[in-house]
């Protein structure tokens, strides 16, 4: 009879425990969360362009207020509707420049308190391509505590001008990595004293900068 008194007991122990879980797992799936479903991570746009957003709420209707937001300069994105799924319309500015851009989504449950979603990337690129380009400095002459920062400028056809520095289109090799590195974003960081070369091309287009990091 004890015996199963105990055993009675570790299973109602058992029961228990079981039943806080399935209350706590409860609570974590009840925690409402917003999430951007279109478009996708790393969407290409082109400046001027207007872009839509799709934010999912869960569960439907827990949020008082929905909002969409792009990094500067793009703001804030206008609402197209108040029924789920949220749509939301950024514009992407003219003058914005070729760049990787963050967009992200939030909202509040109750006042003071905002829930965000995980954000997304979007790549602005010009619809056209340029015909040429120049990069300033012309030569990174530098020394071994400096870095030098490359700024790639494109011209097109249309007069008009556009930095291409951040461009997700653009590529920066070193010929000399043991001497100088470069990072996407036309960073060059000496490693040893030496000479090299950083080749930057765009399409088919190509430029050399001749590169000495003195000790």
């Amino acid at each position: 009879m004890r015996k199963f008194t105990e055993a009675q007991s570790r299973l109602e122990k058992i029961f228990g425990l079981a039943v806080e879980l399935c209350a706590v797992a409860g609570m974590l799936v009840a925690q409402p969360s917003l999430r951007i479903t279109s478009p996708p991570d790393g969407t290409t746009v082109h400046p001027g362009e207007s872009l839509t957003v799709t934010v999912e709420a869960s569960p439907p209707g827990a949020f008082r207020v929905v909002f969409v937001a792009g990094f500067e300069p793009i703001g804030f994105g206008k609402e197209e509707t108040d029924k789920p799924p949220d749509k939301f319309t950024l514009q992407i500015p003219s003058s914005i420049r070729p760049d990787k851009y963050t967009v992200t989504a939030g909202g509040s449950v109750e006042p003071n308190h905002i829930i965000s979603a995980n954000p997304i990337h979007i790549l602005v690129e010009r619809i056209d391509y340029p015909v040429s380009m120049i990069v300033y400095p012309l030569v990174a002459d530098f020394t071994m505590d400096e870095k030098r920062f490359l700024q790639v400028t494109g011209l097109y056809a249309d007069r008009t001008s556009a930095d291409l520095t951040q461009s997700s289109r653009i590529k920066y090799v070193s010929t000399a990595p043991s001497v100088a590195t470069v990072q996407a974003q036309g960073i060059v960081t000496p490693v040893a004293p030496g000479t090299g070369t950083i080749t930057i091309t765009y399409g088919d287009l190509k430029l050399e900068v001749p590169v000495k990091v003195n000790p």
